[in-house]
C-alpha cells in the first residue's frame, strides 16, 4: 500500500507540475501582450497627430489602429486563457476543511523562471536517473511485492505434492513422570510407536494448480521487464528532451535579441521618417511571435524536467 500511495501521489503531481507551468507561461504571454498593446495605443496617437499636421497618410492610422485592435484581441484571448489555467491550477488546492480553494485574480505566478539561465541548468546524468529508476520506482517495488506473494504461493501449493510422515509414540503405563527421569530409555518396556506414510497418488488438482502458479509468476516477471523496459525508454525520451529544449532556448533566445534590435532599429527609422508603419509593424509581429514561442519553450521545458523526474519516480 505504500507504493501504490508513492505511484499515485506521483502521477497526481505530474499533472499538478503542468497546471502550474501552464499558468505560469499563460500569465507571461498575457503580460507581454499588455505592454504590447500599451505602446501600439502610444504609437497610435502620435501616427494620428502625424497625421493631423500633414506628416503622415491617412492610411498609416487606419494600419496602426487594425495593429493595435489586432493586439487588444490577443491580449483578451491571453487573459480568458489565463483565467482558464487558473482553474485548472486550482483543482490541486485544497483548505484545511476538504473545501476547495481557487485562485483568485489578484495572485499571479512568480517570473523570475523566465530569466533562468536555461543553458547552464544542471541536469543529472541518464545513467544516474536511469539507476534510480530501477533501485526506487514505486511501479516495480508494486510488482517485487506481488511476485513475493506468489511464490509464496507456489511453495504452498508444492507441499501438497509432497509424501506425507507422520511419526506417533505412547508410553504404557500411568503414573510415570517422563519428564522427571533424567536418562530413561524410552525404548526398554511399556511403550508402542509407529510410523505412518502416506504418498498421494497423481494429483492432478494440485499439479494443475502448482503449474498455474509458476505461470503467474513468469506472467508476472514478463510484466516487469516490460514495465521496466517502458520506463527506461520514457527517462531516455524526457532526458533527451530535456537537453534538446536547452538548446532551442538558447536558439530562440539569441534570436529574440536579434529582432528586438531590428525592431528598435525599425523604430527609430519610423520616428525619422525613413521607413513605413507597414515595415515597423511586420517587425514588431515578428518580435512577438518569437517572445510568445520563447516562453512556452521554457516553460516546456520545466514539464519536460517534471516527467523526467515523474518517468524515475521521484516525485513525491
Amino acid at each position: 500500500s505504500q507504493w501504490e500511495r508513492r505511484n499515485i501521489i506521483n502521477d497526481l503531481l505530474l499533472d499538478a507540475y503542468f497546471s502550474y507551468w501552464n499558468w505560469a507561461k499563460d500569465f507571461q504571454v498575457y503580460r507581454v501582450l499588455d505592454t504590447t498593446v500599451t505602446i501600439n495605443e502610444y504609437r497610435y496617437n502620435l501616427v494620428k497627430v502625424a497625421f493631423q499636421n500633414g506628416d503622415r497618410a491617412a492610411v498609416d492610422t487606419t494600419e496602426a489602429l487594425a495593429q493595435l485592435l489586432s493586439f487588444r484581441q490577443m491580449k483578451e484571448e491571453a487573459w480568458l486563457k489565463f483565467r482558464k489555467s487558473s482553474l485548472e491550477l486550482s483543482t490541486f488546492l485544497w483548505l484545511n476543511n476538504n473545501q476547495p480553494a481557487y485562485i483568485s485574480d489578484r495572485v499571479i505566478p512568480d517570473t523570475v523562471w523566465a530569466k533562468q539561465n536555461f543553458s547552464s541548468f544542471a541536469v543529472n546524468d541518464l545513467n544516474e536517473w536511469l539507476t534510480q529508476t530501477l533501485s526506487n520506482h514505486p511501479k516495480l517495488q508494486m510488482i517485487d511485492f506481488k511476485l513475493q506473494a506468489l511464490e509464496v504461493e507456489r511453495r504452498l501449493k508444492f507441499q501438497s505434492l509432497l509424501p506425507k510422515a507422520d511419526v506417533k509414540y505412547n508410553f504404557l503405563q500411568q503414573g510415570y513422570n517422563i519428564a522427571n527421569r533424567v536418562g530413561l530409555n524410552l525404548f526398554d518396556n511399556n511403550y508402542k510407536f509407529g510410523v505412518n506414510v502416506a504418498i498421494p497418488l497423481p494429483n492432478r488438482a494440485g499439479i494443475g494448480a502448482y503449474r498455474e502458479a509458476r505461470i503467474k509468476i513468469r506472467s508476472v516477471d514478463l510484466d516487469r521487464y516490460f514495465t521496466q523496459l517502458g520506463l527506461e525508454n520514457k527517462v531516455r525520451y524526457h532526458y533527451n528532451e530535456v537537453q534538446n529544449l536547452q538548446v532551442q532556448i538558447r536558439i530562440f533566445e539569441d534570436a529574440y535579441r536579434s529582432y528586438i534590435r531590428l525592431l528598435d532599429a525599425e523604430v527609430l527609422k519610423f520616428s525619422l521618417g525613413e521607413t513605413t508603419l507597414f515595415i515597423l509593424n511586420a517587425r514588431e509581429n515578428k518580435a512577438l511571435e518569437t517572445s510568445q514561442k520563447l516562453l512556452e519553450l521554457k516553460a516546456k521545458f520545466y514539464q519536460s524536467l517534471a516527467q523526467l523526474n515523474w518517468a524515475s519516480g521521484q516525485l513525491q
